[in-house]
């Protein structure tokens, strides 16, 4: 069991995160508790997954085994085209926040010219590996960026890094690919300061892993000398292992069908809390997973969580939409297509409430380790960093 100087020590909430948890509170409190019919306010967060293709092959990605056995062409051929993205964007209301994520957004050409679009009316972030983007395109984010936080266009561009060079270039199946991501935050950082903006910020991810415990403790450095303005650690998750296009009913998928991550509990505790003295001791923004210290371990040590002690609220917040233009809440919570349907008439049809009154009172097993899900007590939640 961890100590409670344990716990505090995991408990250092930036003001940002708990500003976001806050708000995430406030906004879905209400649909939650009073609409029984799973009704929702219009969503305020839409995650657009604009490719699942990716010149890299991260052996924790989600889409990994997806990729490796759908032939490329399929792949591409099945994403929505320029013109059916701008559709989808325009259905979206003024002033919500878009985030853009992949496979690799670079992939597609058009997505400078998209996240242009969406920045015209809508606050937005992007997930990308960065390995290549170079001079050009980091003017190109830099350009689009907003001013400063709270102002229309891109806000903020999460990228990843693993660990030093050889475990990075190790996880990510690419020699190189450290320096590259490296180098591209520090010409989006020379961009950004030289169109004198506050934004994009920078966020820095690591998955925690069998491959990398080892040297979080490293991570709070590389981030600082890098130039990330925050470092986000992520559990590992295998769900999508298992996913289909069409997996519209989580209930099918028990614990045991899951391939779980393991990693020594003593080994993940120390590297956990060396990883949290670093950040302290370099002055980087740290967060970690909305759970307590001692869930984070009994996940990597294969004991099955108490979901009931945990709620997700995605469902009443965020649409999400893949390449192919189904819609969801998350993988496992499909409610339709953009190209049969619109975003309002799915966001609260029959499909959609009625996931949201499944995990209105419980989470399923699919759903740990996943990066929405939050402890249900408030105060245990607002006191673990990992607010995204």
């Amino acid at each position: 069991m961890a100590s409670t100087k344990d716990r505090r020590s995991l408990g250092r909430l930036l003001p940002a995160g708990q500003l976001f948890a806050l708000a995430q509170r406030l906004y879905t409190d209400i649909p939650i508790r009073v609409f029984k019919n799973g009704f929702a306010f219009p969503p305020w967060q839409y995650i657009i997954e604009l490719t699942r293709r990716c010149n890299l092959q991260c052996k924790m990605c989600l889409n990994t085994a997806w990729r490796e056995a759908v032939p490329a062409v399929q792949q591409q051929a099945r994403e929505l085209s320029t013109a059916e993205w701008h559709a989808v964007i325009d259905q979206i209301r003024p002033f919500r926040l878009i985030s853009f994520t992949g496979g690799e957004v670079f992939i597609r050409p058009d997505f400078p010219e998209l996240l242009e679009h969406a920045g015209r009316r809508h606050f937005t972030h992007v997930m990308t590996n960065l390995t290549t983007v170079g001079q050009e395109r980091a003017q190109t984010l830099a350009r689009l960026a907003a001013k400063h936080l709270g102002r229309l266009g891109l806000m903020v561009v999460g990228t990843s890094i693993d660990g030093p060079p050889e475990v990075h270039d190790r996880i990510r199946n690419l020699p190189g690919a450290f320096e590259r991501t490296q180098d591209a935050i520090r010409m989006l950082r020379a961009a950004r300061e030289a169109a004198g903006k506050a934004c994009p910020r920078i966020h820095m991810t690591a998955v925690i892993q069998q491959d990398n415990v080892g040297v979080l403790a490293e991570l709070p450095r590389i981030a600082k000398e890098a130039g990330a303005d925050e470092l986000l650690l992520l559990c590992e998750t295998r769900m999508y292992d298992i996913r289909t296009d069409t997996a519209n009913d989580p209930n099918m998928i028990a614990r045991e069908d899951i391939p779980w991550p393991k990693i020594d509990r003593d080994q993940l505790r120390e590297s956990l809390l060396a990883c949290v003295d670093a950040a302290r001791n370099t002055g980087v923004r740290l967060r970690l997973p909305r759970m307590t210290l001692d869930d984070l371990l009994d996940y990597y040590s294969g004991i099955e969580l108490d979901l009931a002690r945990y709620a997700c609220r995605s469902a009443w917040y965020m649409q999400g939409m893949d390449c192919a233009g189904n819609v969801g809440s998350c993988g496992y919570g499909l409610v339709g297509n953009v190209r049969d349907a619109k975003l309002a008439e799915l966001w609260n049809g029959e499909k959609q409430r009625r996931f949201r009154r499944q995990c209105r009172d419980r989470l399923f097993a699919c759903c740990a380790g996943c990066c929405f899900m939050e402890h249900r007590s408030a105060r245990e939640a607002m006191s673990i960093q990992g607010h995204l």
